[in-house]
């Protein structure tokens, strides 16, 4: 159920969001340091592979909604972060049910954390 939080440690570490209604869904991530070259995996979907280092005062935030895509350090539009080799962040279309994530990464500390938005989409007819 989203939004959830999990700690992870040197290697990687996973949950599970659930997208409910009859919608794909874009998800908003918020990458919290300390972390070298975080990815962000959902099986059958797609990876976001970042090339940079938060410190553990810092934070990334990706947004995939199409009314609002972007990579932001803090304030700071960061999209050359997002490398090629991964997905892109209109890849990031989740469809409805249950889909693990990954994130991965080097975290010395293991107090490295992935928050995870889902919303269910408003549909109009």
């Amino acid at each position: 159920e989203a939004p959830f939080i999990f700690h992870t440690g040197p290697t990687e570490r996973n949950g599970v969001i659930t997208v409910r209604g009859v919608m794909p869904v874009f998800p908003v991530f918020e990458i919290q340091g300390p972390i070298r070259d975080p990815r962000i995996r959902i099986p059958g979907v797609g990876e976001l592979i970042f090339f940079l280092v938060l410190a553990h005062d810092e934070s990334l935030f990706v947004d995939t909604r199409p009314s609002t895509r972007r990579v932001m350090r803090g304030t700071v539009p960061e999209p050359g972060d997002l490398l090629a080799s991964g997905s892109r962040l209109s890849d990031m279309r989740v469809p409805v049910g249950s889909h693990e994530v990954i994130l991965r990464g080097i975290d010395p500390t293991g107090t490295a954390r992935l928050v995870v938005l889902v919303e269910p989409v408003a549909t109009s007819y």
